[in-house]
């Protein structure tokens, strides 16, 4: 490949393109590359914000669920464990708050 490079001011108007010697008129030129495409920008902070917060409600109520379940008046499972019953049979016995 034959070019000539100019170092310097006054090297001439407009962007140079250089041709492969030796071949004739079907040769491509070589051109400096177009700039790529930008990357999307994606989603806002806003967005994932949202989900966040949704996330976080989620598993507040799932905890707050079993919270309740745990501290109900009536949950006593060191003497579930202590009967040796299953769950089923205390259904039938009626309340553990009546005495």
């Amino acid at each position: 490949m034959k070019g000539v490079i100019t170092v310097g001011s006054g090297g001439g108007s407009g962007p140079t393109t250089t041709a492969a010697s030796g071949a004739g008129s079907n040769v491509a030129l070589v051109t400096t590359p177009k700039a790529a495409v930008p990357w999307s920008a994606g989603k806002p902070a806003i967005y994932w914000a949202g989900w966040g917060l949704f996330a976080v409600g989620a598993l507040l109520a799932l905890m707050l669920i079993a919270l309740y379940v745990r501290f109900t008046p009536g949950f006593n499972r060191q003497k579930r464990l202590e009967e040796g019953g299953s769950p089923a049979s205390h259904r039938q016995q009626g309340s553990p708050l009546r005495a």
